[in-house]
């Protein structure tokens, strides 16, 4: 072979080579859509009397592995450090250490398995036996919030017998994964079981008691095919806390760890709760001791003995008040809040271009009540018209009080029908507000609605105390039900809305 052939092969060797390195994929076409499948695994899928250590599974392509060591789900549990996955090309090594006899274990892979060309994904699923016989047990369902969103990720846990404080705090029996709302476990044991979902918010695995939301279900008899779905609810179980306070004069402020939703001294001291913040107040100087007792809105409680000291001091809190409402109807009450108890009310310093007579509504709240006007009417309440517990006076307020027309407002009429004596209905409106409450009346009429769109929240109020129980998991004590309906009341101005049947459905 002369030299000029042999470069012109090493030419064209080289070409080939280049043109191997440089692979251009076809253009055009349907983009990949569909996630890769198990071709092939060792052993079976469903195999029993497996004596090995090492799974294969093969892939139809070549596919990534994405945090598969913390996103692989095992029932019954096996620690991950008992579990070594490694790829090679499109097939699975996964060795698994510490298998029991004669037990049915399933491998759930979420979103930890993609396709190279396009990242595609599911819930791949595994399972086999190290005994004679292979579990047929299955259990699926929906996981939603009370507004019935679907819950996009929440974890299922499987516990053999009744819910307990040594059970529920420990992982799993069994471990699944919902996604959009839905769930299926796959391989259990027969048998009688507490079912729980949850938010891992704390991302362990395993539901942590106070700090999650959670729905539990007992006693599930899972067979074949058997359903449990669930609604999770908040159970916020973390007490309110003391944190420190502050002493102003004849003003001692105690602060707290979270919004307090009441106050319960043991004593009759004036005071006011404003988020964190409960107020005391004093018309003198003096020193009360007094055992107190604080709510959180999940009536969590926190009980504590103190001693106010109500101190002199330049520093204090200056007495301000507001006129919560200027759009009333005639007869009607204009209500002005305050930060400090009032004492006193001077009514001769009320000035108004039509007559008014002032009142103490509650210990902060004084009230004016209107007689008739036509549109509008003047109002000013001159320095000292309202005296505080420290003898301070209020500033002047000036404002312009306009009449309400019953032609820009609407009415709703409704009948409840459902089984339950005791609930709570409430009225929805646009913004998220709560416009009113309805205790156990079973007929209602709400005059004087502004235009909206109104929806209702329904609380099947079990033991009748006119609040939302969040229940105890620990006890199988469910939470008291709480529906957010899907009807909806569209109320425009001088519209009378009447015989609306607000339907509950019997719990499943």
């Amino acid at each position: 072979m002369n030299k000029v052939v042999r470069q012109l092969l090493t030419i064209a060797v080289i070409c080939l080579l280049y043109g191997c390195a440089n692979v251009v994929p076809p253009t055009g076409g349907p983009k990949d859509m569909e996630p890769a499948t198990i071709s092939n695994s060792v052993p079976e899928n469903g195999s029993i009397n497996f004596k090995g250590k090492v799974i294969i599974l093969e892939f139809d392509e070549l596919v990534k592995l994405d945090n598969i060591q913390q996103k692989l789900l095992t029932t019954p549990y096996i620690s991950s450090s008992n579990i070594e996955c490694k790829l090679i090309k499109n097939r699975l090594h996964i060795e698994l250490d510490s298998l029991e006899e004669n037990t049915t274990y399933s491998l759930t892979f979420p979103d930890c398995i993609k396709d190279v060309n396009q990242g595609n994904t599911k819930v791949y699923q595994f399972a086999f036996s190290t005994g004679p016989y292979l579990d047929k047990g299955s259990l699926k369902g929906s996981v939603t919030f009370p507004t019935l969103q679907k819950a996009q990720e929440a974890y299922v846990g499987i516990y053999k017998g009744s819910p307990d404080t040594n059970t529920l705090l420990k992982r799993p029996m069994y471990l699944g994964k919902a996604k959009n709302g839905s769930y299926q476990l796959q391989n259990l044991k027969e048998g009688t079981y507490t079912v729980i979902a949850w938010i891992d918010e704390i991302k362990n695995n395993q539901w942590d008691k106070g700090r999650e939301k959670v729905s539990f279900n007992y006693p599930v008899e899972v067979d074949t095919n058997t359903t449990c779905d669930h609604i999770l609810y908040p159970m916020d179980e973390k007490k309110p806390t003391y944190s420190y306070s502050q002493k102003l004069n004849k003003t001692h402020i105690l602060q707290f760890s979270e919004n307090i939703k009441d106050f319960i001294p043991n004593k009759d001291i004036p005071y006011l709760v404003q988020k964190e913040k409960v107020y005391l107040f004093s018309s003198t100087y003096q020193e009360i001791p007094i055992q107190y007792t604080v709510r959180d809105s999940s009536n969590n409680e926190y009980t504590d003995t103190i001693t106010t000291r109500f101190i002199e001091s330049k520093q204090r809190i200056d007495f301000s008040c507001m006129v919560k409402n200027n759009t009333v109807f005639p007869h009607d009450t204009i209500v002005i809040s305050c930060n400090k108890p009032i004492k006193e009310i001077n009514q001769n310093l009320a000035e108004s271009t039509t007559e008014v007579k002032a009142f103490k509504k509650d210990t902060y709240t004084a009230a004016i009540l209107t007689e008739t006007f036509k549109d509008t009417f003047n109002l000013q309440l001159n320095k000292g018209f309202l005296i505080s517990i420290h003898d301070d006076s209020s500033e002047v307020v000036k404002t312009i009080i306009k009449k309400a027309e019953e032609e820009n407002y609407g009415s709703i009429e409704y009948q409840v029908i459902n089984k339950d004596s005791t609930f709570i209905l409430q009225l929805i409106n646009s913004k998220r507000e709560i416009i009113h409450t309805n205790i156990n009346k079973k007929s209602v009429y709400i005059p004087r609605l502004s235009p909206d769109t109104y929806t209702f929240i329904y609380i099947e109020d079990k033991n009748n105390n006119q609040q939302w129980d969040k229940g105890d998991i620990i006890n199988n004590i469910q939470p008291e039900r709480i529906i957010f309906l899907d009807k909806k009341i569209i109320l425009k101005a001088n519209w009378e809305i009447k015989a609306q049947k607000i339907e509950i459905s019997e719990q499943k």
